[in-house]
């Protein structure tokens, strides 16, 4: 994971649950890319700046709580309903993994393809705004990164929450639930008597 992109997302969280990732990735049945690895180890699974969620890598592929998969499944049959005319080439629906989605419903996702997880581009649905999808040539790190210093052509996301804000903070799923549970606003620390009716 690039030094640029820990500096430029702080967190509070003081530990990280640990990932098995031979176990994960024997389910899977495929290596992670490894900047995506050290993202997991680092943050865990989480929201940067209330609005995109990075999605662990549930290592029960049935479980009700994977959404890494069943955003996968969205991606995958979104790309599907796509005339074929505005699709990306290079691109198989099968091939898309979901590794993040944010508050307007884009889906950030790799397509597995080449010879290995370093060769995988990041594809984004881009709900709101056309064309519906794009393929960079690049990871998720350097992705991120890019995309808060506006250094795509254009804004890749239908929202402009992280582009060209240059400093986020992280929040794990897991802390976040903890506060919604004990009636806490989990990013502003105050208390907030709404909090936990929907955690």
């Amino acid at each position: 994971m690039p030094a640029e992109l820990h500096r430029r997302l702080t967190t509070l969280d003081e530990e990280v649950d640990p990932i098995d990732w031979d176990v994960v990735e024997g389910n899977w049945g495929w290596e992670f890319p490894s900047d995506y690895k050290e993202f997991m180890d680092a943050y865990g699974e989480g929201s940067i700046s209330e609005f995109l969620m990075i999605l662990g890598p549930c290592a029960q592929l049935a479980d009700d709580e994977n959404r890494m998969r069943e955003e996968s499944l969205n991606a995958q049959a979104t790309w599907s309903s796509t005339v074929e005319s505005e699709r990306p080439p290079g691109v198989d629906a099968d091939s898309l993994v979901a590794w993040g989605v944010d508050g307007n419903a884009d889906i950030l996702c790799w397509s597995r393809r080449g010879d290995g997880p370093h060769e995988w581009p990041v594809v984004v649905y881009r709900r709101q705004k056309g064309p519906a999808w794009r393929v960079y040539d690049i990871g998720m790190a350097d992705f991120l990164v890019a995309l808060f210093d506006g250094a795509f052509s254009e804004n890749p996301m239908s929202g402009a929450e992280l582009w060209e804000e240059r400093n986020h903070r992280f929040l794990s799923s897991k802390k976040e639930k903890m506060a919604f549970a004990a009636g806490i606003d989990p990013w502003t620390g105050e208390a907030d008597p709404d909090a936990g009716m929907f955690g």
